[in-house]
C-alpha cells in the first residue's frame, strides 16, 4: 500500500491537470484581430458606409496612399485616398477613374462588386474642389455610373442584383449644391431618377437585396433652423423617403413614407460627403450663409 498510494495521488493530479487544461482550452478567445495595413499611407479605414465586408470575408474601404494629393485643402493631410479591397490577406488598390487623385469606397455585395465615388480630374468651381463621381468597381474595371447633366455623384449602397443607388447633380441651378441632386438607381448600364418628396434636392442611401431604396430628401423650400455649422448640413426641411416598384400581385405596396423633419447629417447625404471625405470647406459655411441671406 505504500507503494500503490503516491501512484494513486499521481493520476489523480495528472486527470486533474488534463481536465483544467481542457477547460481553459474550451475558455481560451476563439478569435483574432487582423491588421488590414495600408496602401503606403499612414491610415486606413473600412469605409463609411455598411455593409463594408460580405459574407466572403471581402472587406472594401478607403486608404491613404504614398502619394501626394495636390489639391489638399487641409495640410498637412495631403495623401491622395484610394479605395481598396481586402481579401484573404491581400489589399488591393482599386484606383480611381483616368485624371482622378482619390477615391472611396461606400459599399460591397455578396459577388465582390464595390459601389463608391472617384475624382476624374476635373474641378468643380462651386464647391471649389474636384468633381468626383458615382463608381463601380467590378471585374478588375471602374465603371462611371453616368449623371443627370450635372458634375458630381457618389455611389452609397449596391445589392446582390448589382442596382447600385447614391446621388447625382442634374443641370437645373441649386443655391446649395450649384445644381440639383438626384437619387439614382442604376443597373445594367440604366441610370434612373428616383425624384424627390417636393423639395430640390434628394440622396438614396441604401438599397436592399428586393430592390427597395431608402433615402432622405428635401421637402419644400422651407427653412430648416439649423445650428451651426460644422455640425449642421441641411438649410432645409428633409424627410426620409422608401422607394419600390409597384407591383399589383404584391401583398402590401407601401407609398414612399417621410418619417418627420430633422436636420440629417449622415455621410450618405450630399452635403455631408463633401465635409467628410474630400475635405470641401464651402459645405460648412453653406448653412450659414443660407440663414444670412434670408
Amino acid at each position: 500500500m505504500k507503494h500503490k498510494l503516491p501512484a494513486c495521488i499521481t493520476a489523480m493530479v495528472f486527470t486533474a491537470l488534463a481536465i483544467t487544461a481542457q477547460v481553459a482550452a474550451q475558455q481560451a478567445p476563439r478569435y483574432k484581430l487582423i491588421d488590414l495595413g495600408t496602401l503606403g499611407g499612414p491610415n486606413s479605414s473600412e469605409g463609411p458606409r455598411l455593409p463594408i465586408v460580405n459574407n466572403r470575408g471581402v472587406v472594401t474601404g478607403g486608404s491613404d496612399t504614398l502619394l501626394t494629393d495636390p489639391n489638399c485643402v487641409f495640410p498637412p493631410n495631403c495623401l491622395d485616398l484610394h479605395a481598396f479591397q481586402w481579401d484573404r490577406g491581400t489589399l488591393t488598390d482599386l484606383g480611381t477613374l483616368p485624371g482622378g487623385n482619390n477615391s472611396d469606397a461606400n459599399a460591397i455585395n455578396g459577388h465582390g462588386q464595390i459601389a463608391g465615388l472617384s475624382e476624374n480630374g476635373l474641378f468643380d468651381s462651386f464647391f471649389g474642389s474636384p468633381v468626383t463621381r458615382p463608381v463601380l468597381w467590378r471585374n478588375g474595371q471602374v465603371v462611371d455610373l453616368g449623371d443627370f447633366g450635372g458634375p458630381n455623384g457618389f455611389a452609397n449602397s449596391i445589392n446582390n442584383r448589382g442596382q447600385v443607388v447614391g446621388g447625382v447633380q442634374n443641370d437645373i441651378p441649386d443655391q446649395f449644391f450649384g445644381t440639383q441632386f438626384q437619387p439614382f438607381l442604376w443597373q445594367n448600364g440604366v441610370l434612373r431618377n428616383l425624384g424627390t418628396l417636393g423639395g430640390p434636392d434628394a440622396a438614396a442611401d441604401f438599397v436592399n437585396q428586393g430592390g427597395q431604396v431608402v433615402g432622405s430628401s428635401f421637402v419644400s423650400l422651407t427653412p430648416f433652423e439649423c445650428a451651426d455649422p460644422p455640425f449642421s448640413d441641411f438649410p432645409l426641411i428633409t424627410h426620409a423617403f422608401l422607394w419600390e416598384t409597384f407591383n399589383p400581385g404584391r401583398r402590401s405596396n407601401r407609398p414612399s413614407l417621410p418619417m418627420g423633419p430633422r436636420n440629417d447629417d449622415r455621410p450618405g447625404n450630399p452635403r455631408r460627403k463633401y465635409c467628410t471625405c474630400f475635405r470641401n470647406e464651402r459645405c460648412r459655411r453653406g448653412c450659414r450663409e443660407f440663414r444670412a441671406s434670408r
